[in-house]
C-alpha cells in the first residue's frame, strides 16, 4: 500500500562526534540505511517571532514506512536526498498507529 506513496529513495547517515587535538568537535557521518523508500514534501510556515516581527521557516519533511530499520531514525541522523543534505529535527508516528513515519527536517549547506 504504501509502495505507491513512497516513490523516492535516500540516505540515511549517522553521526560520530570526535575532538579535535584542539578540543572542538569533530562530526563524521557513516551511511546507516541505504536507498530507503520516502516520499518529500516542502513547505513554509509562516508566524510572528518573540519581537512581533512576521517571519518564515522552511519545513523539510520526510516520510517513511515504519519498520524495524526506520524506527532506528532519531534526530542525531542526517538525511541525504538529490544531493541536498537535512538535519533530523524530529521524527513523529502518524496518527499513532505504528505505519508512517514523518520525520521534519532542516536543510544543512
Amino acid at each position: 500500500m504504501l509502495g505507491s506513496i513512497l516513490d523516492l529513495t535516500c540516505l540515511v547517515q549517522s553521526v560520530t562526534d570526535t575532538k579535535s587535538a584542539m578540543g572542538g568537535v569533530i562530526k563524521t557521518y557513516a551511511t546507516r540505511i541505504t536507498s530507503a523508500p520516502c516520499s518529500f514534501k516542502q513547505k513554509t510556515v509562516r508566524f510572528m517571532d518573540e519581537y512581533n516581527k512576521a517571519a518564515e521557516r522552511t519545513i523539510y519533511r520526510f516520510y517513511f514506512e515504519a519498520n524495524t530499520t526506520n524506527n532506528a531514525i532519531t534526530v542525531s541522523d542526517r538525511i541525504v536526498y538529490d544531493s541536498g543534505k537535512f538535519e533530523v529535527d524530529s521524527v513523529y508516528d502518524v496518527a499513532g498507529k505504528g505505519k508512517v513515519l514523518q520525520i521534519d527536517c532542516t536543510k544543512v549547506t
